[in-house]
């Protein structure tokens, strides 16, 4: 399934609400978790580059590995996730649906 995506600022900031709409419901709070790992990971390596900044030019930032940050970010609120959903049976088969079926981040 394609879907473009507007890198807008409203559609940034508010979570992506079109590409939310253009997805089945089940997925929804995949592109929220994306979301807020990617602006934590951004907020992550931006705080690194000021903490290390060595010259009083202005400060250049470099996101370079932030996928690999979000990637930690999303694995480990999944698992977590997966534990609250653990032995819950229908819940169970929610969870699975709304967040392992297809998911690359949890095998």
């Amino acid at each position: 399934m394609g879907i473009s995506v507007e890198f807008t600022v409203p559609e940034a900031v508010l979570g992506f609400p079109e590409v939310r709409r253009a997805l089945p419901k089940e997925v929804w709070m995949r592109v929220i978790l994306w979301h807020s790992a990617v602006i934590y990971a951004i907020s992550l390596r931006r705080e690194m580059c000021l903490r290390e900044q060595t010259h009083e030019d202005g400060t250049l930032f470099d996101f370079s590995g932030w996928e690999a940050v979000a990637t930690k970010q999303i694995r480990a609120i999944l698992i977590e996730i997966g534990r609250d959903y653990e032995g819950s049976g229908s819940v169970e088969r929610r969870y699975n649906t709304e967040w392992v079926e297809g998911n690359e981040f949890i095998c």
